[in-house]
């Protein structure tokens, strides 16, 4: 799962090199709103998966966030039993550190351009904020694997309470 021509692949077992597409924040759900996507009654029918997609989609379309890695920074996903880290690879600086708990939800999905993409829901301690994270991978594959490491990171959580 390595592409030597963009450098972009896995390393290791649990850290990705993907491109960061960036950070997309709104105000948590409440009554009348379900995270960023709108009124409930606009929302009927369709997945949380989906609704975090069509989000992801409308920022792009209004720029707020990359379409594709053209003009994007590097960067090194790293999961762990304790979350996720997003470190960019030119610099060496961390972006990000999300806790496990933070982490809402994680979706990988192709776009209509066929472009693999990871997204990642997280709310943070004391906030008020959500906060999706997009990631472009190189393969549906690469995505799909983002997202299983951090169901296993999941449930080694679960599993490690139920020991205690």
């Amino acid at each position: 799962m390595y592409n030597s021509e963009t450098n972009v692949g896995l390393r290791g077992e649990n850290i990705c090199i993907v491109h960061y597409l960036g950070l997309l924040e709104s105000v948590a759900p409440s009554k009348d709103k379900i995270g960023f996507a709108g009124s409930a009654k606009s929302l009927e029918g369709r997945s949380s998966e989906e609704r975090l997609i069509g989000l992801v989609e409308n920022a792009q379309l209004n720029d707020l966030l990359h379409k594709d890695s053209s003009t994007s920074k590097q960067v090194a996903v790293h999961v762990s039993n304790n979350g996720f880290k997003i470190t960019d690879l030119s610099s060496g600086n961390v972006l990000d550190r999300v806790s496990l708990l933070c982490v809402i939800q994680c979706v990988s999905y192709e776009d209509d351009d066929g472009n693999s993409n990871v997204a990642f829901l997280v709310q943070k301690p004391l906030s008020s904020r959500l906060q999706c994270h997009l990631f472009q991978t190189k393969s549906i594959a690469d995505a799909d694997h983002i997202c299983a490491l951090l169901q296993q990171a999941f449930t080694a959580a679960v599993n490690s309470a139920k020991v205690q």
